[in-house]
């Protein structure tokens, strides 16, 4: 992570994470090694810019200042279960208002009103092999 100041919030997640912090401006050469770039500077233009370098170098961008203008998105995501539904926008992205959907799905399975209910069994991921021989006989 690169940036010359963190929000508290960000500060925690840094602390429970393994994450790195180079305490400095954003640099055209920090997308060097990377592959995905996730801009929140708090400044739309250098979003912008980022997002546009991102751009040039076909770089995965989530653009917090302007989610429209990114490569990539973040879902809102609420658990139900073993059931994960994720929201996102698409023309005139809004993650304040993905985030309230969410917010009313997740209600609604909490409470029961959306159906959960399988319709197959749960695979537990195992395999028996009995035998193990050449097969039948082709004459």
């Amino acid at each position: 992570m690169v940036a010359p100041l963190l929000s508290t919030r960000t500060r925690e997640l840094l602390d429970h994470e393994r994450v790195s912090w180079v305490v400095r401006p954003f640099r055209a050469a920090d997308l060097d090694a990377a592959w995905l770039v996730h801009t929140a500077t708090g400044s739309p233009q250098q979003d912008r810019e980022i997002a546009a370098l991102c751009e040039e170098r076909r770089l995965f961008c989530i653009n917090a200042g302007d989610g429209a203008h990114g490569s990539a998105r973040i879902a809102a995501q609420a658990r139900a279960d073993d059931v994960v539904v994720g929201v996102t926008g698409d023309v005139g992205v809004d993650p304040r208002r993905a985030g309230r959907v969410r917010d009313a799905i997740a209600g609604q399975l909490r409470e029961g009103r959306l159906p959960l209910r399988r319709r197959r069994p749960a695979s537990v991921g195992r395999v028996d092999l009995i035998g193990g021989g050449p097969g039948p006989p082709t004459s």
